[in-house]
């Protein structure tokens, strides 16, 4: 890996003209920032709820991630290229030689232009909002839907999420949260569950749950002339992005308050 990003910070190593070539690394993938068009290819890993360790999962994840991500962002995603390898050992997007590597190609946006950064600068004005609550809920209208993405929905399955939330931040009490305040939120949640059993239900038969972007933050939104470009919908794993619409409206909305 460490040989094909080393590469790939070389612009001769790209079909096209190079303008201000970058590199940014985050936990599970590496994008390449080219001018005009940006590459991310995923780092050979598993971590349990993700597996990228071979390089069928790796071109996998590329297509689910180019598939379901063009459903919201048509115009953000371009497509899966190969990076190749010739027998001198020249590394290529899309070149001549043997795949050793597949990536993301999407079209390159302005790294400043996210809606949290956009916040910061009180840059993000009412009319954006609606327009991103516009492209969600059209989004909603097309996610994908089917019996067993509604698995994700029932209320074993939300308790489940819920519990598990919690018994992996028990450690954190008293370090990054009150004792007394953990148990607060656990009680309160709990008794919401409780209460709101057959209303979590319903939603299910009223096939409000989708294969939704499961990581609907203001982090993950591009403005480009006051158009969003929601982009990063999860597709490694179905327990993430497979939820009620409005869970994932909710999770917006949070944010903002947040900001």
């Amino acid at each position: 890996m460490q040989e094909i990003i080393k590469a790939l910070q070389q612009p001769e190593s790209y079909p096209h003209p190079i303008n201000d070539l970058k590199t940014i690394i985050t936990a599970v993938s590496i994008v390449f920032l080219t001018g005009d068009f940006a590459y991310k290819i995923n780092k050979p890993m598993n971590l349990g709820f993700l597996d990228f360790s071979t390089l069928e999962r790796r071109k996998e994840q590329c297509e689910k991630e180019v598939k379901y991500n063009s459903l919201i962002s048509p115009d953000l995603y371009l497509g899966v290229v190969p990076i190749t390898q010739t027998e001198s050992g020249k590394i290529s997007i899309d070149g001549k030689g043997k795949i050793i590597e597949y990536a993301v190609k999407m079209k390159q946006m302005n790294p400043q232009a996210t809606m949290n950064n956009l916040l910061q600068e009180k840059k993000i004005t009412t009319q954006n909002v609606k327009e991103l609550a516009k492209t969600i809920h059209q989004f909603h209208l097309k996610a994908p839907a089917n019996e067993e993405i509604s698995t994700f929905g029932k209320f074993d399955s939300v308790k489940f999420n819920w519990d598990e939330n919690f018994q992996q931040t028990e450690k954190y009490k008293d370090k990054l949260i009150a004792t007394r305040l953990f148990t607060e939120i656990q009680e309160k949640i709990n008794n919401f569950l409780t209460e709101n059993k057959n209303f979590i239900e319903q939603r299910v038969k009223k096939n409000k749950i989708k294969h939704c972007h499961g990581d609907f933050h203001s982090g993950n939104v591009f403005f480009e002339k006051d158009k969003p470009l929601v982009f990063d919908g999860i597709v490694f794993n179905q327990r993430f992005p497979c939820s009620d619409v409005i869970a994932e409206i909710a999770f917006m909305a949070m944010d903002l308050d947040f900001h």
